[in-house]
């Protein structure tokens, strides 16, 4: 897949208003941006995820779905 067709994916998926479009979203950049491979990724516990892997994750869902709130704070 090419950078260009990741692009196109991710921002099909920003777009989508499905029920689980933010699951789906997040799920394929975790995928893309980590290395995780599915059936890892699936299998996935919040026990396993290391504090610092769960933090940069808690901080991409605020860019991507709260980025008034990081304006307020500056």
């Amino acid at each position: 897949m090419t950078l260009t067709h990741l692009q196109q994916l991710f921002s099909y998926l920003e777009r989508d208003q499905s029920r689980i479009s933010m699951r789906n979203e997040l799920m394929f950049k975790l995928l893309a941006t980590t290395g995780l491979r599915r059936s890892e990724l699936v299998s996935l516990t919040w026990e396993q995820v290391d504090r610092k892997i769960y933090y940069l994750i808690f901080l991409l869902f605020e860019v991507l779905y709260f980025p008034s709130r990081l304006k307020q704070n500056n």
